[in-house]
């Protein structure tokens, strides 16, 4: 027994033995977060970064980039944040952490190409029409702000600790709304990540528009969406649901035409699966058991969203007899309900369908901004751009998506918006009429809300080649 007890006690021991791991691929813009082998993801000399791995403290730690001194701001086991050194080359360069004389093996790091980070603000921003706005930076300096599709310049103030303090005057033609998307460019119109504010009149509320009451509010929410996408002749119906509990914390971007996001997913990205389905999984928050499956019927026809995670459903729903399944005038939802969710059962009805000219399947897409265009999205509805597209090495992902007012007809892709992607030879481009507001709101016991809607949607899967 004695031996085993000295066993026992000697790992941690051996464990803090080992020397620290800097995870390949983890090095990155501490606001921004973009993952390598994306545009915009190298490091600006003099900016913070963080470095996430294994190991890396407590303990006295010491990070060298290119031999440098990178001084640490903060540390955790799992992450550091360090200011870059100034006088760093541009190009790749090797990284190292010491931990109590301990180092780890050497990860390259890319110098340059950086865009600028915008840091998520501790708390909800909110500004008001005519008054200054103010946000906090690291990375490459930021030329100006898209402003909820706006263009307004910035003046920068370094704060002599690796960040930049952006100001700006809110113009009267910055829209209203209580996640106004915003996002910094660089002079060479490289752009960093994008976040949410609120923009309100003086002596009034930010404007709450459908969906931001309905998914921007924090609480125990419930979310369905049935999508049929085409791509060419081909029509594919797809569900996902979700069931979450998000803090205060929890923000929701409007929707709010002319203006663009850019939303980005790491590692575990499968770029041949449902974008639905993943982009839907990543939404944050604790996973809310709402059964074994969610059943969504047509007629005499079913079919079950399997559970995939704690609280996240999700398949591609397969066609009937004598056709494709999301088909008809309403969808019968319904579950039995699980630990935490109780059961709930409810009609939705199915999105019109619409067309769109998108560029030619397999066509190469070059550099200069892109115009998508549509008929059929009724005033209803909103019609949503997409363009999504993976690295080379399909590890990371960047969504632009950008809004517009249906009767328009036609959408031009901000240039960007194009540079925040990069080259592949298997982009999706996507046109999709989304409604202003859920189609149907539903009550089930351990929910504060739920939404559900349909989307239709168009795509074509084209070539990106600057």
């Amino acid at each position: 027994m004695l031996r085993h007890c000295l066993w026992i006690l000697a790992v941690p021991s051996l464990l803090a033995q080992q020397p620290p791991v800097v995870t390949v691929d983890a090095v990155r813009n501490a606001a921004s977060r973009i993952a390598p082998g994306l545009p915009g993801s190298g490091l600006q000399p003099g900016s913070r970064a963080v470095i996430g791995g294994l190991r890396l403290s407590p303990g006295i730690v010491r990070v060298e980039v290119d031999g440098q001194l990178a001084p640490v701001l903060q540390s955790a086991p799992e992450e550091l944040e360090v200011a870059l050194p100034f006088r760093l080359k541009p190009g790749s360069v090797p990284l190292t952490v010491t931990v109590d004389g301990r180092r780890s093996k050497p990860v390259s790091v890319i110098i340059g190409s950086a865009s600028p980070g915008l840091y998520e603000p501790p708390k909800k921003t909110s500004v008001e029409r005519g008054g200054t706005l103010s946000l906090i930076s690291t990375g490459a300096p930021a030329a100006h702000l898209w402003l909820g599709g706006v263009r307004v310049p910035v003046v920068r103030r370094s704060r002599g600790d690796g960040t930049e303090e952006l100001r700006t005057r809110v113009p009267p033609s910055v829209p209203l709304g209580c996640g106004v998307p915003v996002t910094a460019v660089d002079a060479a119109g490289l752009p960093g990540n994008t976040i949410a504010i609120a923009i309100h009149e003086k002596g009034q509320p930010c404007p709450a528009d459908a969906w931001t009451s309905a998914l921007g509010r924090p609480g125990r929410t419930g979310l369905i969406v049935l999508a049929r996408s085409h791509q060419g002749n081909r029509a594919t119906d797809e569900g996902a649901a979700l069931f979450t509990v998000r803090g205060e914390g929890a923000g929701w971007p409007s929707l709010i035409p002319g203006s663009c996001g850019l939303y980005r997913a790491g590692e575990g990205f499968d770029p041949r699966g449902s974008i639905l389905a993943q982009m839907t999984g990543r939404v944050p928050g604790e996973g809310l058991d709402a059964g074994a499956r969610i059943t969504i019927a047509n007629g005499q026809q079913a079919r079950a969203l399997a559970l995939r995670t704690p609280g996240f459903y999700t398949r591609t729903l397969d066609p009937l007899p004598n056709g494709p399944f999301l088909e008809g005038g309403r969808l019968l939802v319904q579950s039995t309900g699980g630990r935490a969710v109780g059961g709930f059962s409810f009609l939705l009805p199915v999105a019109p369908g619409f067309s769109a000219g998108l560029p030619a399947g397999d066509s190469t897409v070059g550099a200069a901004p892109l115009t998508l265009t549509w008929t059929g999205i009724g005033p209803g509805h909103l019609a949503l751009v997409g363009v999504t597209a993976s690295d080379a090495r399909n590890q990371a992902m960047v969504m632009a998506l950008c809004v517009a007012a249906p009767e328009a007809g036609h959408f031009l892709v901000p240039a960007w918006v194009r540079a925040a992607l990069p080259d592949t030879s298997s982009a999706t481009v996507s046109v999709a009429s989304i409604p202003r507001a859920p189609e149907a709101a539903w009550k089930a016991t351990g929910l504060d809300r739920g939404v559900a809607f349909t989307v239709q949607a168009r795509h074509a899967v084209v070539v990106l080649k600057r």
